[in-house]
C-alpha cells in the first residue's frame, strides 16, 4: 500500500472529499487506535465547533479582509449579531487603540468602495479631550448632514453646508383653556395659548411638579385674553407675570424654589387709518390716533379719493414731520417710511398742503403704519 506521503496533494477541496484519520479512541485494529476516513464537511464543521470558544486573539493577515454573514436578513432575529457569554448579561462591544494611542471609534460608509464615500465615525478621542460625531468623507464622496431621527423622522440637525444647528422644537397647543398648569414634559417645549378670555398659567412648587435646575420652556400668547403667570406655594417668581396676545415669554427654573419669567421679542405690524373731510387751507389737525405702549412709526400713507391736485403733502405725527408725499392723485397711495421710536401717549395727525395759500377739497385717509413689541 503506497504511503500518504507519496500521494498527489490536493490544492482544493470539494465538500465530499476524503481525508485519512486515525480515531484514537477505537483500538479494534491496534492500541494505537483504527484508519477510518472522515469528509471534508465534516472536518470544517468540526473546526467551527471549536472554533467557537476560542482562549487567544483572533488575527488577520493580509489586507482588505472583512468578516461577513447575514447582516440584513429582513428577519432581524435572523442576522448575524454579537451577544456577551454571560447569561442574562448585558453586551457591550468595546473597541480599544493599542499600545499608546489615544483614539478609537467605527466608521460607517454609505458605499462599498471606502476610499470614495461619506461615513459617519463615533470616536473617543484622548489625545484633543473629546468623544465625537464627525460627519466626514473620503475621495469622491460628499459631506452629509449631521441628524438626529426618531422612527426616521429627523428631530434635529447639523447643516452640512454652514454648520447651523437646525431642530423642531416640540409644541404643546392649548386652545380654549382658562388655567394651565406647568407639568415636567414641557422642559424645552413652545406652550401655546389662544383664548379670548383670560387664562392663568400656574407655575408649580418642587414638591408637587418636581423639575430641574436649569429646566426652561416657552409660552406664547395666540389669543386675544391676557396670560397670567402665578407661583405655587413658597416658590418665588421673578419677571415679568402677564402677557399680551402675539407675546412671548422664557420661562426658566434657575433654582429649586425660584421661577423665572421674561418677555422675548414678538413684533406685529399694525395700522391705524384717519378719515379726512373737509376743506383743507394749508393744515388741518386731527386727533385720531393714540399710540399703544413700545410702538415704532415705521410708515404713513395717504389717499385722496376725490381731487387729483398737484403739490405737496406732509404729515407730522407727535412733532415728527415726514414730506415727500408729493403729487397724491385720486386713488393713489404714497408712503413714506419713519424709523422714530415713540412710547404711549396720544399724537396729532397734521396734514399740511403747499403751496400756501391754496385751497384743497380733501376726502382722504391718512394711515399710520407700525410696529408694536410685545
Amino acid at each position: 500500500m503506497p504511503k500518504l506521503t507519496d500521494q498527489t496533494p490536493l490544492t482544493s477541496l470539494a465538500d465530499n472529499d476524503l481525508a485519512h484519520v486515525v480515531d484514537v479512541s477505537d483500538t479494534t485494529s491496534s492500541a494505537a487506535g483504527t484508519s477510518k476516513k472522515i469528509t471534508y464537511t465534516n472536518i470544517f464543521a468540526q473546526f467551527l465547533a471549536v472554533a467557537r470558544t476560542m482562549s487567544a486573539n483572533f488575527n488577520f493577515s493580509g489586507n482588505g479582509l472583512k468578516v461577513t454573514g447575514d447582516f440584513s436578513n429582513a428577519t432581524r432575529a435572523n442576522r448575524l449579531a454579537l451577544q456577551t457569554s454571560t447569561v442574562n448579561g448585558n453586551t457591550r462591544v468595546p473597541i480599544v487603540p493599542n499600545g499608546t494611542s489615544r483614539l478609537a471609534g467605527i466608521d460607517c460608509h454609505d458605499g462599498a468602495d471606502a476610499d470614495n464615500s461619506s461615513f459617519l465615525q463615533v470616536h473617543s478621542d484622548g489625545t484633543n479631550n473629546h468623544a465625537g460625531l464627525n460627519s466626514a468623507k473620503v475621495g469622491t464622496g460628499t459631506t452629509k448632514d449631521l441628524v438626529l431621527q426618531i422612527d426616521s423622522v429627523t428631530k434635529a440637525k447639523v447643516n452640512a453646508v454652514d454648520g447651523t444647528f437646525q431642530y423642531l422644537q416640540p409644541v404643546n397647543a392649548q386652545t380654549g383653556i382658562a388655567t394651565y398648569t406647568l407639568v415636567a414634559d414641557d422642559f424645552a417645549k413652545l406652550i401655546t395659548i389662544n383664548n379670548t378670555s383670560p387664562v392663568t398659567i400656574t407655575l408649580p412648587q418642587q414638591s408637587t411638579t418636581p423639575t430641574t435646575t436649569g429646566f426652561f420652556g416657552k409660552v406664547r400668547n395666540l389669543g386675544t385674553g391676557v396670560i397670567t403667570f402665578v407661583k405655587q406655594g413658597s416658590e418665588t417668581l421673578d419677571g415679568n407675570t402677564t402677557l399680551n396676545q402675539f407675546g412671548e415669554v422664557l420661562i426658566e427654573r434657575p433654582t429649586t424654589t425660584k421661577w423665572s419669567v421674561a418677555y422675548g421679542t414678538a413684533t406685529v405690524i399694525e395700522q391705524s387709518t384717519i378719515a379726512i373731510t373737509g376743506t383743507l387751507t394749508n393744515a388741518k389737525v386731527y386727533d385720531a390716533f393714540i399710540a399703544p405702549d413700545n410702538v415704532t412709526i415705521i410708515g404713513f400713507s395717504l389717499r385722496n379719493t376725490s381731487a387729483t391736485t398737484a403739490g405737496t403733502y406732509t404729515v407730522a405725527i407727535g412733532g415728527t414731520t415726514v414730506t415727500g408725499l408729493s403729487a397724491i392723485a385720486n386713488s393713489t397711495t404714497r408712503t413714506r417710511t419713519d424709523p422714530t421710536a415713540l412710547n404711549t401717549m396720544t399724537y396729532q395727525q397734521v396734514l399740511t398742503y403747499t403751496p400756501a395759500g391754496s385751497t384743497l377739497l380733501v376726502d382722504a385717509f391718512i394711515t399710520v403704519f407700525y410696529t408694536r413689541s410685545y
